[in-house]
Parts: C-alpha cells; structure tokens; sequence
C-alpha cells in the first residue's frame, strides 16, 4: 500500500489507523471522554460520594429536639405532565446552651425537586403536623463538632441513588471506552475492529448500556409505589438487558473449531462455516499407548478402590454469589426500619431470589464417577435442583465431544469451551461442564478410558 492509499484509508501496512486517523479518534474520543466523564464526575458521581460520606459521617451526630417553623411544598412541572415536588423546612433546635435555625432535611444538599417516590411529600406531611401540633415531634442529628450543620432524615433514598447510578453508568463507560480508544490509538495499537463485535446481540458495549439502564429503572419501580403495568414493563427490560449480558459472552459469529487438521475439501462440499460443520460430533479415539494428557485447570481427580473421581470447579457460579451479596446487602439496608405490613412485596421478592443464586452458587457441584465395574455414574446440581444418572459400561467406547459454546472480546482471541457427550436412549447426555478447548475435553476422556478400560473383559 503506498503513501497516498494509506492518507485515503487511514489505515497502515499493518492494517492499523494511519497517522490521521488516530489524531480524529484522539479528538473525538478526548471531547467525549471530557463531555461525558466529566458531566458524570461533576453532576452525579460527586454527589453520590458526597451522599454516601455524609450517611457515614451523619451516625456520629447527635439527635435534639427540634421545633418547626415553617415548611412548605413547592411543585414544578415538567415535560409530558410531569410534576417535581421540593419540600423546604425552617425549624429551631438548641444545642450546647446555644439556639440554632437549619433548613436541610436530607442527604443531598441544595434542594433540588424530583418525583421520585413520595419522600418530598411525607416529609412535608410529617413536617407540617409537627409544626401544627398535631402529629408526632420531630428530632434533627447535629453536628457535635460544628452544631451549625444538622439535618432532619439521616437516611440514604436507595430510589434515588440507584437513578444517579442508572445516569452514570453507562456515560461513565461510554467515557472510560473513548479514554481506551485514545490510549491505543497514542500508542498506535488501534485496528479496525471487524463489525461483528458491534453488532446488537452477541457484544458487549449494547449489552452493558441496556443493562446499565433498565436494571436499575427496574428496580427504582419495585422499590418505590408504582402502577403494576409499569413495573411488569420494567421487568419486561431487565429480563432483556439481562439475555443481551448473557448473549454478550457467546461470539457474534461462531469461530472455526481448532486443534483440529484441515482436510482438503471437495469443489461440490459446502462451506466450512455452517452450524452443522461447527458443532459436529468428533469421536473421542481409543486410548493410546502415551502418557495421559494434563487435566484443564479446574478439574481434580481422586482415585480410590472404588472409583475414580473427576470434579470440575464451578468457579463462574461462585463469583456470581459473591456479586450478589452487593445487592442483598444494598436491600438488607433498605428494609432494616421496615416490619410486618411495611414490607413492600418487590424488596422481599429481590431478596429472596438473591439468597436463592446465592445458595446456588454456593452449592452447586459437578462430578463424574468412573466406577470400577465399568459404568459411569453423573452427579451435578445443587441444593435448587439435582440430576444423578448412572450410565452403562459401554459408555466410554462412545464418548464424543464438540463445540459447547464460544466467549469473545474485541482485541483479545477467541475462546472455544468443548464438552463431552454420549448417547444415550431419547438423545445425547452432556457429561462435563464447558472444558477449555477441544484439548481439554480429549485429557478428560482419556482420565476415564485409563479408568475404565482395564476393567472391560476383553473380546475374542
């Protein structure tokens, strides 16, 4: 490629972006980064740190009673009939031998409205009969080191948070992909990306933005009072931002099994890219005389007289558990002043299916006997469901594997997981969890022949 067919592609020798081109991604991705990383640091992730250390700081201050002198609603509306209700109070409080007034009721500071939940109009209610003497009295938490500073509701608004986090997510992503793509391109190890990797199902980037928006619009409607029409909308969202997350980890296009020697093919046979080429069943080959292969990582072996033992980690399931802790946590803290009726149905509803993955990443196991009289015997499961299935001595001289499934990411290659597999009366029965490559799926076959081969009675 000469100079000039380089200026016109923006492209190299090497198939990476030109000289010109990396200066307009440097541009174009530092304006995004600085507009969107900006606006999120600025107007919602500060704000959100601020609040989060003052509930921290606030356990320490001092409740007093206080006394109210006026409290009022303001309501503002917006766009599509849309109404943002702001609550302001002045109320008097002695602290230390000395009167003091304040006017801040909650967390966040500067009295913006919004319309979320009905906290601006409880606390109107609350505030307005205390001042009218006839509701209960009210108390403020004070600062005991500056008894200027004091506040009404010490309570973090879980709505509210989980709508900022709902903005800031996905712009603080979309600014921190532009901040990569800067990175790469000064260092000059951009490339073009083939267009598959951004295609709407099987990628990433449209995956986290949808998530990153209707997983917490969800839950802002089931934590809050809402119609049930758009709660099941909302639900109707999560369910599908969470099948793109899901469709996010198998390949937008399914890769060319490896490991595996190209045979020369016919000039009438069909392309090597259909379904049926990619997940065909190769036969697992008789033993041979050569030392067994290495197990993949993740699966142990334990011989005894009886049997010999394959257990195969479930690492995936237990990260999920543990990063569904952070939510439960987040709902444990929502529902710890609430009893009896006040519990609202979608909170413990989460909660219980959050305990439920939790227990199922916890207790889930996977495991293959080879047992000495030459069957097979299958356990996997967990405390929600459980499947133990013991398989004939014929087995191992029909086991197969093939392609389970792929996972990749732009700039890195691709990973293909294979699985063993034999038949068996109505279809096929899947022996192991996704195995590393085809190499893998072979060192397991061949851990169960060295087993069970040499107790089959040979034939004539």
């Amino acid at each position: 490629m000469t100079r000039r067919e380089e200026e016109q592609t923006g492209e190299d020798d090497d198939g990476r972006l030109g000289l010109g081109a990396r200066l307009i991604v440097l541009l174009v991705g530092g304006a995004v980064a600085l507009f969107f990383g900006g606006g999120a640091a600025l107007f919602l992730l500060r704000p959100m740190a601020q609040t989060l250390h003052d509930a921290w700081q606030v356990r320490q201050w001092q409740p007093v009673p206080i006394e109210v002198l006026d409290t009022s609603l303001q309501t503002h509306h917006g766009k599509k009939r849309s109404e943002f209700h702001v609550v302001q109070a002045r109320y008097r409080y002695e602290f230390g031998g000395r009167v003091f007034e304040g006017e801040r009721i909650g967390l966040a500071q500067g009295g913006l409205g919004d319309n979320i939940g009905d906290w601006q109009r409880d606390w109107h209610q609350r505030l307005q009969a205390a001042r009218d003497g006839v509701g209960p009295s009210l108390q403020a938490r004070v600062n005991p080191r500056d008894p200027a500073r004091a506040l009404l509701d010490p309570q973090i608004r879980g709505a509210m948070l989980l709508v900022q986090l709902m903005v800031a997510l996905p712009f603080s992503a979309l600014a921190l992909g532009a901040l990569q793509a800067c990175w790469r391109a000064l260092g000059g190890q951009l490339r073009p990306v083939p267009d598959r990797r951004y295609r709407l199902v099987g990628s990433w980037p449209p995956a986290l933005l949808c998530g990153g928006f209707a997983l917490p619009i969800a839950a802002v409607y089931w934590l809050t009072p809402q119609p049930w029409p758009p709660r099941l909308l909302a639900l109707l969202f999560a369910l599908l931002a969470l099948w793109l997350i899901h469709a996010a980890q198998r390949p937008a296009e399914q890769p060319q099994l490896e490991a595996e020697p190209r045979q020369p093919a016919a000039a009438t046979a069909e392309p090597a890219h259909t379904d049926d080429a990619l997940y065909q069943e190769r036969p697992v080959p008789p033993a041979g005389p050569g030392r067994a292969p290495p197990l993949p990582p993740g699966v142990t072996v334990q011989d005894t007289p009886e049997a010999r033992t394959l257990r195969f980690s479930r690492c995936g399931w237990r990260w999920l558990a543990l990063l569904a802790l952070a939510p439960l946590a987040l709902l444990a803290w929502l529902l710890r002043n609430r009893t009896g009726a006040g519990l609202p149905l979608g909170l413990l509803a989460g909660m219980f299916a959050l305990v439920g993955l939790i227990l199922h990443g916890v207790s889930c196991h996977w495991s293959l006997q080879a047992l000495k009289s030459g069957s097979l015997r299958l356990r996997h499961g967990s405390w929600l469901w459980r499947t133990r299935r013991e398989l004939p001595p014929e087995t191992v001289g029909q086991l197969f594997h093939r392609l389970l499934y792929s996972s990749s990411s732009p700039g890195r290659p691709d990973r293909h997981f294979h699985a063993l597999y034999v038949h068996v009366a109505g279809g096929t029965q899947r022996l192991t969890p996704g195995l590393p490559g085809s190499a893998g799926a072979l060192a397991v076959a061949r851990a169960l022949q060295d087993a069970l081969i040499p107790s089959q009675p040979t034939r004539p």
